[in-house]
């Protein structure tokens, strides 16, 4: 897909705050557009706000996000990579980087950018789900349940996490705390999706 991005600045005018004011509000807005789906739009915003600011780290590593599911995977290299060189304590653009391994098959590399950003931002719940998924991917069984675990810590009325956690353990043979984990799959959830495997795994270990 041509993703064209069309920002009109207007040369020598406003003041270098004043840019830097507007870069981080096309960067909001870009973050709304992205939420809601408009992935060319939002596309267009960080762009823009990059265009504007060519220091504001999260605009980069947010851009290399897009492109990441555009499945331009060196491009969202290259922008993640450039927001971390400016500014080395951001764990958003570690915590995207490591998707961006991930799907380019190098998990050795994704598990030290989930690691680096856990370590910048504990609070950090995505990092240990995807890190947990790695883990899995590795065979490291109990790496994975302390990840998921730590996120379920984190986000406690998130059936999916139980759901991956509860896979985990009928993987690793511990029916009792499967059992458990998917029971509250099924209590938390209104999502059909997630109630059925719930329930395929549940018959499958009961």
């Amino acid at each position: 897909m041509v993703l064209v991005v069309s920002v009109a600045l207007a040369a020598g005018c406003g003041s270098p705050q004043a840019d830097e004011d507007l870069a981080y509000e096309e960067y909001e807005r870009g973050l709304r557009l992205e939420e809601q789906g408009n992935l060319a739009k939002a596309f267009e915003a960080f762009s823009a706000a990059i265009e504007l600011d060519r220091r504001l780290a999260v605009a980069y590593s947010a851009r290399g996000s897009v492109y990441h599911r555009y499945d331009n995977l060196g491009l969202a290299l290259v922008d993640i990579n450039r927001a971390i060189a400016l500014d080395p304590d951001l764990a958003i653009a570690y915590h995207n980087r490591g998707l961006v391994l991930v799907a380019a098959e190098s998990n050795e590399d994704a598990l030290l950018s989930f690691s680096k950003a856990i370590q910048l931002d504990p609070s950090l719940g995505d990092a240990y789900y995807h890190r947990a998924r790695v883990y899995y991917a590795s065979d490291d069984i109990e790496g994975s349940i302390e990840d998921l675990t730590s996120a379920i810590e984190l986000t406690p009325r998130s059936p999916n996490l139980y759901l991956t956690r509860g896979r985990v353990y009928v993987t690793a043979g511990d029916t009792a705390k499967a059992v458990a984990d998917l029971e509250q799959v099924l209590a938390l959830t209104e999502n059909e999706a997630l109630a059925v495997a719930a329930r395929q795994l549940l018959a499958l270990v009961q």
